[in-house]
């Protein structure tokens, strides 16, 4: 878990009321606001084969997917829940969820470096893709409060000194 994390809680803390990280602002205008059109295209990805899951290929989290949870935070699963579109912007890609409570909402991180869902374009952040990762942060990282719990998923692995397996995403 980052550092300095102490009293979040994914469980019961809704991922949309922390603080965005404050790295990596989205450039421009809400993509949305710049063409009217991109909305319905997106809508219509979520039920099409540009619509698709992210998951881990490599390691102890192989076989694993990225869900974004009840709260919106982003976890580690065995069954694979939530679908994601990729949108080129700039030089990089923007992540969309195209599934779920958190339907068009933005995959980013927060100033904990948490990967969640915001709702907000605002607090988007850029990705790169095939494996996904988020510059400045070196890698996804997983981290578990407890043996037994989810793992959640992090940007900075570095940060909390976490130095378990760098976990690779590829959009299936």
């Amino acid at each position: 878990m980052p550092a300095n994390d102490s009293t979040l809680d994914p469980t019961t803390t809704k991922f949309e009321a922390t603080e965005p990280a404050p790295v990596g602002k989205m450039p421009g205008e809400d993509p949305f606001k710049l063409d009217v059109h991109l909305k319905d295209k997106l809508l219509k990805a979520a039920g099409s084969s540009l619509s698709g899951f992210l998951k881990v290929e490599a390691g102890d989290w192989k076989d694993y997917y990225m869900t974004i949870d009840s709260n919106g935070w982003a976890a580690l699963t065995k069954s694979a829940e939530t679908t994601f579109v990729l949108v080129p912007y700039y030089a990089e890609h923007y992540v969309v969820v195209t599934s779920g409570s958190y339907l068009n909402s933005y995959l980013s991180f927060n100033a904990q470096s948490y990967i969640g869902a915001y709702k907000m374009w605002d607090n988007a952040r850029y990705w790169s893709v095939n494996p996904l990762d988020s510059s400045p942060w070196p890698g996804l990282w997983p981290y578990r409060r407890t043996v037994v719990s989810t793992p959640w998923v992090c940007v900075n692995g570095v940060k909390d000194g976490h130095y378990a397996e760098l976990i690779r995403m590829f959009a299936t």
